[in-house]
């Protein structure tokens, strides 16, 4: 969990995120990194739009409690809404502010990459259009 992802999240006011979550796993006694799960997700019910200084240590474990159940996994083939997600693993993130979600999603789905950095780039290319 990055603290100032979570305060980057308490700050805006955007209704939906692009966010990364790191997959590690064990192989015999070593633990070791797999590619990043790159997800859109909402996070229901939490306080936005705070100043850096209004940010209090309840508002980060509140939104560190939150059940990221409003998610579509966009570089696995996963079916959506996986239960079971929170903010543990995800580490960076950017809001989708002014962007036509739903034409952000078709072309994220087939885009397919595996770093976060692409999908922030394909919502600048989107903007542009």
């Amino acid at each position: 969990m990055e603290i100032e992802f979570l305060k980057k999240v308490l700050m805006c006011n955007a209704d939906y995120w692009v966010v990364a979550k790191r997959n590690s796993y064990r192989d015999f006694a070593k633990w070791k990194q797999g590619k990043d799960s790159i997800m859109l997700v909402s996070f229901p019910g939490i306080a936005v739009n705070l100043k850096y200084d209004e940010i209090t240590l309840k508002h980060i474990e509140d939104l560190y409690k939150v059940r990221l159940d409003f998610n579509i996994f966009l570089n696995e083939d996963y079916p959506p809404f996986q239960f079971g997600q929170s903010l543990y693993d995800i580490y960076d993130g950017f809001p989708l502010e002014n962007t036509p979600v739903k034409k952000f999603l078709i072309a994220a789905l087939q885009l397919g990459s595996n770093t976060l950095y692409e999908y922030e780039k394909l919502k600048k290319e989107i903007l542009l259009k």
